[in-house]
């Protein structure tokens, strides 16, 4: 029934056993959604995402955090990576000379279930349907096999937001990698598509360049969520990077069809 090599099987696993993680740690740990700030020494809350956790019980906004698992904020990773509150047990906030200690931190909102949960699971698993009706009813092909792992980086990473939004490390290198993957394995598949049918009109030194380049910014993103330091410089590459991909993909795209219509 399942006719798949070992190497088709291992990266089947990988895209599933990626999505089993993030759906767990979405539905165990909730969305904080607290932007902080350090002020004169202080941790202060500057943003409070709506429908997050944060929102729902009331974080006040210029609030200074004390502790975050009864210990100093600044030890706390989302906090001194990204300015962010996740992954907390507990904290405490003091506001208005009055202090909040938070340890009931469960459940995310319903409309948070929804977005990040709920309907990514149920993408993940439509792809994973197409993949096999692809791979069963299409005749073998380099390119329909790339097709597969086109639908399968869209609906895994698409799924990693959940992760990636909660500041988990896994799940950030994820959403990077597999978006800036996407679109060069788009750009693969459209040139060995038609190379089956002896057309062509790029070379294929362009998509190897891409997979050089996209390698190179995933080790980039890779080593600096490892060593628990992101520096500032670093930040806007990723996205300047994806929307780069996204220009190159609708040129050659157009061209295409311009050359060949």
């Amino acid at each position: 029934m399942f006719n798949f090599k070992w190497s088709q099987w291992l990266v089947l696993s990988f895209f599933i056993l990626s999505a089993c993680y993030m759906i767990v740690l979405s539905v165990t740990q909730p969305y904080l959604g607290i932007g902080v700030n350090e002020r004169q020494g202080e941790w202060v809350v500057t943003s409070v995402h709506s429908g997050s956790w944060g929102d729902r019980h009331g974080v006040p906004l210029g609030g200074e955090i004390h502790s975050i698992n009864d210990e100093p904020p600044e030890e706390h990773r989302s906090v001194s990576m990204f300015n962010e509150l996740e992954g907390a047990n507990s904290f405490s906030i003091q506001h208005n000379g009055q202090e909040t200690f938070y340890n009931d931190i469960e459940n995310s909102s319903p409309i948070h279930w929804l977005l990040y949960i709920v309907i990514p699971a149920l993408f993940f698993l439509v792809i994973l349907g197409i993949s096999y009706l692809v791979h069963k009813r299409v005749p073998k092909r380099y390119s329909a096999e790339q097709l597969i792992l086109f639908f399968l980086a869209i609906a895994t990473g698409y799924l990693s937001n959940s992760g990636a939004v909660r500041d988990d490390l896994y799940g950030l290198f994820l959403n990077t990698g597999l978006f800036l993957f996407s679109p060069v394995i788009l750009i693969h598949f459209l040139y060995n598509y038609f190379q089956e049918l002896n057309i062509y009109w790029f070379s294929k030194k362009i998509v190897y360049s891409l997979y050089l380049t996209v390698g190179f910014v995933s080790l980039l993103e890779g080593y600096f969520l490892t060593i628990e330091s992101y520096p500032a410089f670093f930040d806007p590459i990723p996205g300047g990077l994806l929307l780069v991909l996204y220009i190159i993909s609708f040129f050659i795209i157009y061209r295409g069809l311009y050359i060949h219509k």
